[in-house]
């Protein structure tokens, strides 16, 4: 998703660059290579975030990808990458900046590992027995918010009043999110295929669209005909396999199956009486 959102931005001729974040786990999936591939090979103006908290669910760094320098992952296909300290605000905001600045200017995908920690649990169900009480307090020393919030107050930049501001603002910001969402209807099960398809005249003559046959949407290519088209298909294929044609069709496979064999047996009597007089 977002190497198109990149490849629009290069489409429309806009200086946008796009910002992805993913896990460490998520680098050891297939998608992870194509889309450098992709990017590196239509330099695209992406910036890849790799957020390693250290664990794959329940799995260490170490144990589920053979480099751990998650920055260096995507130097074979020709993408550069940098190391930010993920538990600390500004290195964190200086070296996105740069890779996105990068990104823009000389539109080509960079890659930036943040280095940070989970402190809690995959899901509500994860036991953590994965690491220690100990491992999480030394972690939570270098925790972010509290940091940062200890540096803006040291250099005077906040005050304890703003710091409660604004973590009010936030958990107010959560609390009517979670709100709308609980008091929300369920979307209407035909609104399932809406802006998943482009069809017919949406889209424009570019150098990705290949059918040239008319810019008119063609039986079958609206999602919502795509079950019946399928299962008239499936109907077809099962009345023409009991049609004649394709009983004679089988009956000629097979007889041409059986003089192949024959063919493949031992020599006929005119060669073997050849092959003994030559003895």
């Amino acid at each position: 998703l977002a190497a198109g959102v990149a490849l629009a931005s290069d489409y429309r001729g806009a200086e946008d660059a796009t910002l992805c974040m993913f896990g460490d786990g998520a680098t050891n999936q297939g998608t992870f290579g194509e889309t450098m591939n992709l990017a590196a090979l239509w330099s695209l103006p992406i910036v890849f975030m790799v957020i390693n908290n250290q664990f794959g669910m329940g799995t260490a760094l170490e144990r589920h990808s053979a480099v751990t320098d998650l920055s260096k992952k995507a130097a074979g296909f020709g993408v550069p990458g940098a190391r930010c300290n993920g538990m600390d605000v500004l290195d964190t905001h200086a070296c996105v900046s740069e890779a996105l600045e990068k990104a823009r200017s000389d539109r080509t995908p960079q890659l930036v590992e943040a280095v940070t920690y989970r402190y809690r649990g995959h899901s509500m169900a994860d036991p953590e027995e994965y690491r220690t009480k100990q491992e999480v307090e030394e972690w939570r020393q270098s925790d972010p918010i509290a940091t940062f919030s200890s540096r803006a107050t040291g250099e005077g930049e906040l005050s304890e009043e703003d710091l409660k501001r604004l973590d009010d603002a936030a958990m107010a910001t959560v609390d009517e999110a979670v709100e709308f969402a609980d008091g929300s209807p369920f979307p209407e099960l035909a609104s399932l295929y809406d802006d998943i398809y482009v069809m017919g005249n949406q889209v424009a003559e570019t150098w990705f669209s290949v059918d040239q046959r008319s810019p008119d949407a063609h039986r079958g290519e609206r999602e919502r005909e795509a079950g019946d088209v399928a299962h008239e298909l499936a109907e077809a294929g099962a009345a023409y396999a009991e049609s004649d044609d394709a009983r004679s069709a089988r009956s000629m496979d097979r007889v041409e199956g059986d003089q192949a064999g024959e063919g493949e047996g031992e020599p006929a009597a005119d060669d073997r009486d050849q092959a003994g007089g030559g003895d």
